[in-house]
């Protein structure tokens, strides 16, 4: 997963949960990718936001909110129990299939995990910015060869995040606007497949 990836899951992700009943636990099912898979997606895209994006406290903040939101998507079989206690008017089966959900998300949530990653995270901001501005100062030229600032950051994300990282995730640690002018140069053309370069350009990537 890179950069982009864990945007575009995030981003649906957050459509979904905008398209939720105002209900306490959600279907699984509903989900546009694997529980495990949004929060590695989540982790991932709050790093680039917070690293080269600039939100602001109230968007990160958000960004955390929807994150726990994750645990409260279980699995199907068990709104279905649920579902059935209330229509059998059964109170003791209602509240038993209730604990059930409750039981689940406790022993399930990664609400603890995501918020110590955000500890690290913002560590790891202030070491980014601290090494960005010795090379600025050093004036050295930023260009298509990332200062290794960048490829050491982007490095220690994943390795934070817990994520396996491939050879060309690397390749994305870059703004949003950046990775657009990249996606425009023919010589990175396999980097940028359509379903990137459909994502740069729309809306969702403002987001």
């Amino acid at each position: 997963m890179n950069f982009i990836d864990a945007h575009m899951i995030w981003h649906d992700f957050v459509d979904c949960l905008a398209n939720q009943r105002e209900t306490r636990y959600w279907r699984e099912s509903l989900l546009p990718d694997s529980p495990a898979h949004i929060v590695d997606a989540f982790k991932l895209c709050i790093a680039h936001m917070v690293l080269l994006q600039h939100v602001s406290n109230d968007e990160f903040q958000q960004a955390q909110i929807c994150s726990h939101s994750i645990s409260l998507f279980v699995p199907d079989r068990l709104i279905d129990d649920y579902e059935k206690s209330v229509l059998s008017g059964n109170n003791t089966l209602r509240t038993k299939a209730f604990n059930n959900i409750y039981q689940y998300t406790l022993t399930h949530s990664r609400n603890s995990e995501i918020d110590a990653y955000i500890e690290d995270l913002l560590i790891l901001l202030e070491q980014f910015k601290t090494e960005l501005r010795k090379y600025i100062y050093d004036k050295k030229v930023f260009d298509r060869e990332y200062p290794a600032v960048y490829a050491d950051t982007a490095i220690k994300v994943y390795k934070i995040a817990n994520i396996p990282m491939k050879r060309d995730d690397i390749e994305y640690f870059w703004t949003i606007d950046q990775l657009k002018n990249f996606s425009k140069n023919p010589r990175l053309y396999d980097l940028f497949p359509k379903k990137y370069t459909d994502y740069l350009f729309s809306d969702k990537a403002l987001r």
